[in-house]
């Protein structure tokens, strides 16, 4: 019986992240699409899967409450969220990244998914662990301060005393008391039943200050996906400067590991199918990432060489259950990842004496056979070990010189453009070039691959320009709207005037009128001013030093007071913040009344540009 796949909740409202995660995910795991709320509430109650993966316009709906939402009704879960790029700084203006436990940023790479995906399981794992746990007793956290100056005359038990005297006093006091003392170290702590805990106060050096500081801004890297140059703040630079300032600091070291993971991306997948162009230059990627990071570089080495030690047992299993082919093609992509190995040379040298007993010619018809069955069924590429492209490199490593091998690329490489095609037509642009490159790699004829990469971007165009056509099409109705309303006010303002012409004194009369209850517009010096109260500036503006301003219409009646006040425009556009503090502050202004040229008392209509800068 095989073993039951675990659940995970994708949440989506978009097909294209959704198609994605189910083609990165969906062979190992049971993903289950939710189009609602309410469906994801019925997958949690019975599937109970522990982590779930939302996009970023089913997180933003229900006003950005879809999250609390989720763990309310399971406290438990664990949720990934994926971001398209250009909705980063809208990612960053909410709470989203710190309600969710990872971040990934679309177009989704396998490798890196894969890796959050099992993150995300281990927490859930450790975090379910501690649920059911009984409420531990009260204790105080650790103090770590920097204790102030003692006074020539405090005594010398005080917790004031000069911070020389804490390790002798930490240590007389655990030597005296043994066991009944509670220990703080690394922020960790550690429990004894009936004992009272003694707070040992820790002054922090500079650097461990500074790196602590560090850790916020690494962390919310790490959790939006910036780990890597040429981002700026990615965690790599960030977590490198830390464990350089603070070098036993555990969460670098730990977070560091994880990005060498990362970093080398695929490479698993690539020694899998035999890929070794591929597989090097994830290498080479993770290695140029640790130039002048020897910690980083340290980690990066650390696991190419637990990959050629996996590999190495790979090829040592496939020998010993009697798969000599298996384990030919897998010593060959050893040989050209890594080199001068004596491990390695010395299963090459087993392999070749095991392959002079083998029937060749019987293992390559198998082999041609396979792959001309994979090719029509349409299983190419990896993730499915048995694909053509991996039945072909294993006919290639065993017999370099066969002929059907050309006719074999040229069939992978017409399948793989023809997929192309297929993936371009359903808006998969990411998968269509990666068919069109595997296919130029085959061997394909520049023309043909020239033809698909020029058709996907003619049809990705098209799609960015039918998007840009709905917009401008919007544009157009909300002038059109704008129009409409503009004729009315006319027509409203020519029947005032018609019946203003009637007869002579009751237009007199009305012009009298008109002059006391119409506004009359004016430029904001021509007022002054009695009650002006200066805006607050945004506090997520000022955190980020962006300066701004806004343009507010107000009226000014009769007795001063301001009316009909309303927000203009504001620069930069996206930086609505700056509008609703100038709205809020000018709602609180009052001016002396504005008198015309003939001294009459004037409803006043005018504009004020409040400008924010730090």
């Amino acid at each position: 019986m095989s073993e039951e796949k675990t659940s995970i909740l994708l949440l989506c409202s978009s097909s294209e992240v959704a198609e994605s995660v189910l083609s990165i995910l969906d062979s190992d795991y049971e993903v289950i699409r939710a189009k609602t709320l309410t469906q994801s509430f019925e997958i949690l109650d019975s599937k109970r899967p522990p982590i779930a993966i939302l996009d970023f316009a089913a997180a933003t709906s229900m006003n950005g409450d879809t999250l609390k939402q989720l763990k309310k009704h399971k406290p438990e879960l664990v949720t990934l969220l994926v971001c398209p790029r250009d909705k980063r700084d809208q990612l960053l203006e909410s709470n989203l990244s710190n309600e969710t436990y990872r971040v990934l940023f679309a177009t989704l790479s396998p490798g890196q998914t894969r890796l959050a995906v099992a993150a995300s399981l281990k927490h859930a794992k450790a975090k379910a662990s501690e649920m059911p746990k009984a409420k531990k007793p009260e204790t105080r956290k650790q103090k770590v301060a920097k204790p102030k100056k003692a006074h020539p005359t405090s005594a010398p038990t005080s917790k004031k005393s000069s911070s020389k005297l804490i390790p002798i006093i930490a240590g007389i006091t655990l030597l005296t008391l043994g066991g009944i003392g509670w220990m703080f170290m690394s922020g960790d702590k550690t429990e004894k039943q009936a004992s009272t805990p003694i707070i040992v106060e820790v002054e922090k050096t500079p650097a461990q200050l500074e790196a602590e500081a560090l850790s916020v801004n690494a962390k919310a890297s790490f959790d939006s996906g910036i780990l890597f140059p040429p981002e700026e703040n990615n965690a790599l630079d960030s977590y490198t400067k830390i464990l350089q300032l603070d070098p036993n600091n555990f969460n670098a070291k730990k977070a560091l590991l994880e990005l060498s993971q990362s970093a080398l991306g695929d490479v698993d997948l690539h020694i899998q199918n035999g890929s070794t162009e591929e597989a090097q230059a994830s290498i080479d990627f993770a290695r140029g990432l640790a130039i002048d990071k020897p910690a980083f570089l340290e980690l990066i080495e650390n696991s190419i060489n637990e990959k050629k030690s996996t590999l190495i047992t790979s090829v040592e299993d496939s020998l010993a259950s009697g798969s000599v082919t298996d384990a030919a093609s897998l010593i060959g992509v050893a040989d050209k990842l890594f080199g001068d190995d004596e491990n390695i040379s010395g299963l090459k040298a087993s392999i070749t004496e095991q392959q002079k007993s083998l029937d060749q010619a019987s293992e390559i018809s198998n082999l041609l056979t396979r792959s001309r069955e994979a090719i029509n069924t349409n299983r190419l590429l990896a993730p499915n070990r048995n694909n053509a492209q991996y039945f072909i490199n294993r006919l290639e490593a065993l017999d370099p010189g066969n002929s059907a091998i050309a006719g074999l690329k040229r069939n992978l490489s017409s399948s793989l453009l023809l997929e192309a095609r297929t993936a371009a037509l359903n808006s998969d642009f990411t998968n269509a070039k990666r068919y069109v490159d595997s296919a130029a790699r085959l061997g394909a004829s520049s023309a043909a691959i020239t033809n698909e990469r020029q058709r996907i971007t003619s049809l990705e165009s098209s799609v960015r320009e039918q998007e840009q056509l709905q917009e401008q099409a919007e544009i157009e109705l909300a002038e059109q709207q704008l129009q409409v309303e503009a004729n009315r006010l006319a027509q409203e303002q020519a029947d005032a005037q018609a019946a203003a012409a009637i007869k002579a004194e009751e237009e007199r009369q009305a012009e009298i009128t008109r002059l006391s209850t119409v506004p009359v517009d004016v430029v904001i010096g021509d007022l002054t001013s009695i009650i002006k109260t200066p805006p607050n500036y945004p506090d997520n503006y000022q955190r980020r030093s962006i300066d701004g301003s806004a343009v507010i219409a107000l009226t000014v009646e009769k007795d001063g007071s301001v009316n009909n006040v309303r927000i203009v425009s504001v620069e930069p556009e996206t930086r609505k913040l700056f509008g609703s503090a100038a709205l809020e502050a000018v709602q609180t202004w009052s001016f002396q009344p504005y008198k015309d040229e003939d001294g009459n008392v004037r409803i006043a209509n005018t504009q004020v540009r409040i400008v924010f800068r730090l």
